[in-house]
């Protein structure tokens, strides 16, 4: 998906999970998988997660701390990403994956 349809994808996901249309943001846990630098980092973690609805684009926040993750940024992972700069794609009807293009990280979030 390009930026606008990541965004739209994403607003659409707050407004579904939280059974709310007027919704700006959704918290709540996933199953999480992350690859960075082509490895696989974590595999299907409850992870708590926040989506949040912005003028032009939506934050996916990683609550990778309060899971336990300290050290997630030298494992190559972020704690925040925007469908503007990264790439969004529906996997199924409870799940979604991010993308950096740059360095090919991935994150999947499940529900």
């Amino acid at each position: 998906m390009n930026s606008v349809e990541s965004t739209y994808y994403l607003s659409e996901l707050v407004k579904k999970l939280s059974q709310d249309r007027n919704a700006g943001s959704y918290s709540g846990e996933f199953t999480v998988s992350a690859v960075a630098n082509g490895k696989e980092k974590i595999s299907r973690e409850p992870i708590g997660c926040q989506l949040t609805i912005n003028h032009d684009s939506v934050d996916v926040s990683v609550f990778w701390e309060d899971y336990g993750y300290k050290g997630f940024r030298d494992m190559g992972l972020y704690g925040r990403t925007n469908s503007k700069f990264f790439s969004v794609n529906e996997l199924s009807s409870n799940s979604f994956e991010i993308i950096n293009n740059s360095d090919k990280n991935k994150l999947v979030f499940e529900w």
